[in-house]
């Protein structure tokens, strides 16, 4: 069992900073080729010293399309592994983007209503200690609206080196079910009723992902890999360690200033896995976000009609939160609506973001205990590169 201190799957909000610059670009998947603006490598390498990551890899979208991509720095250090836009990492919360996919494919195709009582699919109840009569609804799991409150006692013990043992939704029960061996109505629910205040919940995350085995008898994992993952081709995705070849896989890193010297956290995983386990490359990543840029579809390769995608696009409770849509939610900066999602855990920060308005995305993976504003410079320079191709 690994010991782990708080550093969560919360949501990581990139701040508003500005930067100035011109045009970019590589060949990736027979994407033409874009010139690669003066400097942009070593701006790169310097924020990653900044931000005290080992590893980073990153891509701009253009349209349905990688314009660049690319690899910097180390994925494992003792092995001497090269970043590259194949390697695949742990992409805590961005993870949620996926979940929500997967269980909005079955909205569409009439599974559920999404201000449906999430308790007529489960072969247990959860109810809110405080408001038994108001149910948890898939829409409230999706904008975080539900209620559920990470207990963060509970889901750090159950982090371990490789793949959780334990069964998602027995976990879940557990947590969520009075007599539960990890049942604590105060510190694992909200005292507001559902639907009233915004409480961003990786557990509320995780049931979201459980409720596709609940209505389709499927485990989670097995779902996405047929309905998502094979559908867009991506090869280096998985949310299970195990499913993947490790020394693609980018190690988790912690720095210490002290010595200048990077210690490994080891490849881990955690039993509520659907609110930040997924393992990914920025190439893969971006035909996902490719899909949800452009209707549902990424070359071809459908995984949402363009109703759904657009539903979940849309502010759910605007009284409530007026960011949140359905497991994506917007940000504001540069004076730009932003729309995607950010993570964190131990030893990975990632960034997911494509703007609507102009129909470009960036996507950056890393492999440290970032410090988040060099990342956000990445981020927004990435963004103006985009605006010269």
């Amino acid at each position: 069992m690994l010991s782990f201190v708080m550093f969560n799957r919360r949501l990581f909000a990139p701040l508003q900073l500005f930067l100035v610059l011109a045009s970019l670009s590589a060949v990736l998947f027979g994407a033409p080729a874009y010139a690669q603006s003066a400097g942009l490598d070593s701006f790169i390498r310097n924020k990653m010293r900044s931000a005290e990551v080992p590893g980073l890899a990153a891509c701009i979208i253009k349209g349905d399309q990688i314009v660049w991509s690319k690899g910097y720095g180390k994925s494992n250090i003792s092995l001497g592994t090269a970043v590259t836009p194949d390697t695949s990492f742990l992409v805590a919360s961005v993870s949620k983007t996926i979940t929500g996919t997967a269980l909005m494919r079955l909205h569409e195709q009439g599974f559920f209503d999404l201000d449906a009582d999430v308790n007529t699919a489960l072969n247990f109840a959860v109810n809110s200690p405080s408001h038994p009569n108001n149910p948890i609804t898939y829409r409230s799991l999706l904008s975080h609206t539900s209620g559920i409150k990470d207990n963060w006692t509970v889901l750090d013990a159950n982090y371990v080196l490789g793949d959780s043992p334990i069964a998602l939704g027995y976990f879940l029960e557990q947590y969520l079910t009075p007599g539960g061996s990890n049942y604590n109505s105060n510190r694992n629910f909200y005292s507001w009723r559902p639907e009233t205040r915004f409480g961003y919940s990786n557990m509320g995350a995780a049931l979201a992902g459980h409720m596709v085995e609940a209505l389709t008898g499927v485990p989670f994992d097995k779902f996405c890999q047929k309905e998502i993952f094979r559908k867009l081709h991506l090869d280096n995705t998985s949310w299970k360690l195990s499913n993947l070849d490790v020394n693609n896989v980018a190690m988790p890193y912690s720095y210490k200033v002290s010595n200048n010297t990077f210690t490994p956290y080891g490849h881990y995983g955690f039993p509520d896995y659907p609110n930040g386990g997924l393992r990914t490359s920025v190439n893969d990543l971006s035909r996902f976000l490719i899909a949800h840029m452009n209707r549902g579809v990424y070359h071809g390769h459908r995984i949402l009609d363009s109703e759904t995608v657009a539903l979940m696009k849309q502010i759910q409770y605007p009284s409530v939160d007026n960011l949140q849509g359905l497991a994506f939610y917007y940000w504001w900066a540069n004076g730009k609506k932003r729309y995607g999602h950010s993570g964190g855990d131990w030893g990975v920060v990632s960034e997911m973001w494509y703007i609507p308005s102009e129909d470009v995305g960036v996507i950056i993976l890393t492999n440290g205990d970032a410090k988040q504003n060099p990342i956000d410079d990445i981020l927004d320079r990435l963004f103006l590169e985009a605006n010269g191709l």
